[in-house]
């Protein structure tokens, strides 16, 4: 699942990938979606879903660029 992938890459400190980067490829993944299937209506569930995924997502990112800005332990 692109989900798990985005995640995974976010809950590894040293992945050395841009975080905004992969916010910007979910949100780019969820617009091809919409363009594939333009007379689908998301359901409330689907939006809510979706919500849910983006402020974690921008969670993780932030706890993300903030790891990178800690010393590194020794």
């Amino acid at each position: 699942d692109f989900l798990l992938y985005i995640f995974g890459i976010l809950s590894t400190r040293n992945s050395g990938y841009p975080n905004f980067i992969d916010l910007k490829c979910l949100i780019v993944t969820w617009q091809a979606q919409h363009t594939a299937a333009p007379g689908k209506v998301l359901t409330q569930a689907d939006w809510s879903r979706r919500h849910v995924t983006l402020i974690r997502y921008i969670v993780a990112v932030q706890q993300a660029e903030a790891a990178k800005m800690r010393p590194a332990s020794r």
